[in-house]
C-alpha cells in the first residue's frame, strides 16, 4: 500500500522490504502481541502467509501462548512485546 512504502522510506527500507500490511496484521500481530515495530510486523505477517496461515488465528495462538506462559500453564519465557518469542511460535506452525 502506499501508507506502508512511505512509512517505510522514511525509515530509509528498501521498496522490495516493504510488505503490505492489512489492518487485521496490524492488530493480531502488532498491537494484540504488544509488537510496535513496523518491521517486526511486517515480517509476522510474511511468515504468516509464507505459510499459509491466517493472521489474526495466527495472532490469537501467540497471544494465548503468552498468556499461558505468564499463569504457568505452559512453560516458556514468552512475554508481550517480545518479537523474537513470537517469530518463535510462528516458525513452530
Amino acid at each position: 500500500s502506499p501508507s506502508s512504502r512511505i512509512a517505510a522510506a522514511r525509515r530509509g527500507l528498501p521498496d522490495r522490504a516493504v510488505r503490505d500490511i492489512t489492518p487485521e496484521d496490524a492488530i493480531a500481530l502488532g498491537s494484540g502481541l504488544g509488537i510496535d515495530d513496523f518491521d517486526a510486523v511486517a515480517v509476522l505477517g510474511a511468515d504468516c502467509d509464507r505459510l499459509g496461515v491466517d493472521a489474526i488465528s495466527v495472532g490469537n495462538a501467540v497471544s494465548w501462548a503468552i498468556r499461558a506462559s505468564e499463569t504457568g500453564v505452559l512453560d516458556r519465557d514468552l512475554s508481550f512485546g517480545d518479537e523474537a518469542a513470537a517469530r518463535s511460535l510462528v516458525a513452530e506452525i
